[in-house]
């Protein structure tokens, strides 16, 4: 059986999930391939979308190699959102169904059996690709709203997607005929011939795709996301914050994302929380340790902080989850976001807002603290409880069979190899 995964790129968020399911399917005995427009390294597994002109790649910092239909697409989004001045500060990305090169180009597309769509803006075209997209059965893993939206890839509360979108709230448009309708119908008219299964990683997203117009009549499972818990595991608490010299008899706060400073994903009301626990007499000292990309000016917070940067060595990142007592998570919109499986994984319990995908994973009073959305103080009496010195030990060994039970990457990869079986030998018996 092959398979290709298409996926904007293989690292940060979706894409980890997506590298993290290739990899999962490799070790079950699938021949799977990954499709992107920026990628690292030279894993001949990994194949860049080529220019339609020929033109080579460009080269970015960090080691990326980025394809020019990313670049390309970039540009069409910024130009969009130049002609809504009106937009909203929630909106973190607006994309339209084009591309300007197309996967079928490489061998790995073209000999697949089954196509699985990840995070795909920009890199696949909803016109020019529907032919090929509908040569073979087609998942599509949804990692955010976009696929059921008229552009925007979480809706921050509109409820438009559930008819056709238009007037779009997060463009600041008053126009029923706006590019987010027009956006939303190119879906509609693309979806109709394709032979396509959805695959939600968060019942909240199955839920969603069950509501949507475009996409509620389409098959669909909910197969949650999985990770290496041979890499994600408990690590010497006390070695680790000696090593990076966190003060003794100090608790840590762990907090964490990709854009840090992403309005969805909540920084201020962690600032909040911390300034109420830094108001409380009671807290003991406590050290805050942030990873991520800040971009900008970093905010004012009332505990020492540890600066970890971007981390993409996974072994550190367990480190820096098994150095932590907490981690907290305030997104007020999010899937089924690596961080908690991750730090779950670590044994370390989670406190977060109750949205999204985000209580598929925690079990509240035992291995995390859920409140509802914008419910700063509500983080704060969770840090308190997983400060709390009693019943530590026990939390991380319910936080690390949690992650066991539920979430070992091996158990992800069969559960897509059986949809996989399945939508094959459908498709032969329509077609004998």
């Amino acid at each position: 059986m092959k398979v290709a995964h298409l996926c904007m790129q293989h690292y940060g968020g979706a894409g980890t999930a997506a590298q993290r399911l290739h990899d999962g399917l490799l070790a079950e005995g699938v021949d799977s391939s990954l499709v992107v427009l920026k990628r690292r390294g030279d894993d001949p597994r990994v194949h860049l979308v080529p220019a339609p002109g020929g033109e080579a790649p460009l080269a970015a910092p960090g080691g990326e190699t980025v394809a020019r239909g990313w670049v390309a697409a970039g540009r069409r989004w910024a130009a969009l959102l130049a002609d809504h001045p009106r937009a909203s500060p929630d909106l973190e990305l607006f994309s339209d169904p084009w591309a300007e090169a197309s996967p079928g180009a490489l061998d790995a597309v073209r000999q697949a059996d089954v196509l699985n769509l990840h995070w795909v803006a920009g890199m696949v075209d909803l016109v020019r690709d529907v032919p090929l997209l509908a040569s073979r059965p087609l998942v599509w893993t949804l990692h955010d709203m976009n696929p059921f939206t008229g552009g925007c890839h979480y809706s921050a509360g509109c409820q438009r997607w559930r008819a056709a979108c238009g007037a779009c709230p997060q463009l600041g448009s008053r126009d029923e005929a706006d590019v987010s309708r027009r956006f939303f119908e190119v879906r509609r008219a693309a979806y109709a011939g394709l032979d396509l299964t959805l695959v939600a990683p968060s019942r909240w997203m199955g839920r969603c795709a069950a509501d949507s117009p475009l996409l509620g009549g389409a098959p669909r499972r909910v197969i949650p996301n999985g990770l290496p818990v041979d890499v994600f595991r408990p690590y010497d608490r006390k070695a680790v914050r000696r090593e990076l010299g966190v003060p003794e008899g100090s608790r840590v706060v762990l907090f964490g994302a990709a854009g840090i400073h992403n309005r969805r994903k909540g920084l201020r009301y962690l600032v909040r929380a911390l300034e109420l626990l830094a108001a409380d007499p009671r807290t003991p000292p406590i050290v805050l340790a942030l990873f991520g990309e800040f971009g900008g000016q970093a905010p004012r917070l009332p505990f020492p902080v540890l600066p970890a940067g971007y981390v993409a060595d996974e072994t550190q990142l367990a480190l820096l989850y098994s150095m932590a007592d907490v981690y907290v998570l305030p997104s007020v919109e999010d899937n089924l976001p690596s961080v908690v499986l991750e730090s779950l994984a670590c044994g370390t319990p989670v406190v977060a807002f109750d949205t999204g995908g985000i209580p598929d994973m925690i079990e509240h009073r035992r291995t995390g603290w859920l409140v509802p959305p914008g419910d700063a103080a509500g983080l704060a009496d969770g840090v308190r409880w997983a400060l709390a010195g009693e019943g530590g030990a026990r939390r991380a060994l319910l936080c690390r069979s949690a992650a066991l039970e539920r979430h070992p990457l091996a158990t992800q990869a069969r559960a897509y190899v059986d949809l996989y079986r399945e939508l094959l030998a459908r498709r032969a018996g329509r077609e004998a």
